[in-house]
């Protein structure tokens, strides 16, 4: 099998970090990457989405789901059920709490989704992150060339409340009439209205058509 290039860079990440998301175009040797022998041991549970009975297990109790799994875990093709991304970042956040693991799964895949969507779009957008020295925070602000921004924050919990969109309404304030629209990404099913340019929009509103 040929040496991946990715492998050490991976290796390090996996020593040190409590996930790691591996993104990229179909067809590039991600699965290849994850069981080769460079990351591959004993130890380490592998998992694909690409299983009936495994999609169907983890849609039906996502938090049992992750709950029983066995660590270390490699789960492929993982984007066929985003509805656990937030059941992992929940998790990782509780260890956090506990003070043994940091990191954010969720906010990592929508960072690399905006990435992606953003390469594609015409106008070429920027995307940053945003925080006043008050604290406020926005995770994703895309600006177009005119200086027209949209923001996008993400959030882990099922329901959603006001001050689940404090940071975007900053944000809104902060930029004025460039402000075009805020959105708060979440695992719900509902778009929920906050203002007029302000939702709640299903998470996995961001990748279907």
């Amino acid at each position: 099998m040929i040496h991946r290039h990715l492998a050490g860079p991976l290796r390090d990440a996996l020593a040190d970090t409590p996930a790691v998301l591996i993104n990229g175009a179909r067809q590039t040797g991600k699965s290849t990457l994850v069981q080769s022998t460079d990351l591959a041991s004993q130890d380490r549970q592998y998992l694909t989405f690409d299983d009936p009975g495994i999609v169907a297990a983890a849609r039906r109790d996502p938090n049992g789901f992750i709950a029983g799994l066995n660590l270390p875990v490699t789960l492929d093709e993982i984007q066929h059920v985003p509805e656990l991304f937030p059941v992992i970042k929940a998790a990782i956040e509780r260890l956090k709490t506990e003070g043994s693991l940091a990191g954010s799964v969720l906010d990592n895949f929508v960072l690399m989704e905006l990435r992606k969507q953003c390469s594609w779009s015409a106008i070429r957008p920027e995307l940053f992150y945003w925080r006043t020295a008050s604290g406020q925070e926005v995770d994703f602000v895309i600006e177009d060339r005119t200086g027209k921004v949209v923001g996008i924050d993400v959030k882990p919990a099922a329901t959603l409340g006001s001050n689940d969109v404090r940071g975007l309404k900053a944000l809104a304030d902060a930029v004025g009439k460039s402000w075009v629209r805020g959105v708060v990404l979440y695992p719900g099913t509902e778009v929920i209205p906050f203002a007029a340019n302000l939702h709640g929009v299903p998470l996995k509103s961001l990748w279907s058509e």
